[in-house]
């Protein structure tokens, strides 16, 4: 079942969004332990991007990132 989620003048198709990141998130470095399974659910990823729309006035903020240090042989960091 598709859902069509209104955001400004942009109405994406839920579910493709999340199939199309299920898929470039394969070959991520670093893979969520999770799968992205707690926030890939089309009704779970709608509401939290309306509701970065709605709190930044119709534009999409990103949360800061995090860098994580990856220790390697030789105790060098990746």
């Amino acid at each position: 079942m598709s859902e069509v989620i209104k955001l400004g003048p942009f109405s994406p198709d839920i579910s493709e969004v999340v199939r199309q990141l299920k898929q470039d998130m394969k070959d991520d470095w670093y893979p969520d332990s999770l799968g992205y399974e707690d926030v890939l659910i089309p009704n779970v990823a709608a509401g939290l991007l309306s509701k970065s729309f709605e709190d930044n006035h119709g534009l999409w903020v990103p949360e800061d990132r995090t860098e994580l240090n990856i220790p390697k042989k030789g105790f060098i960091l990746r």
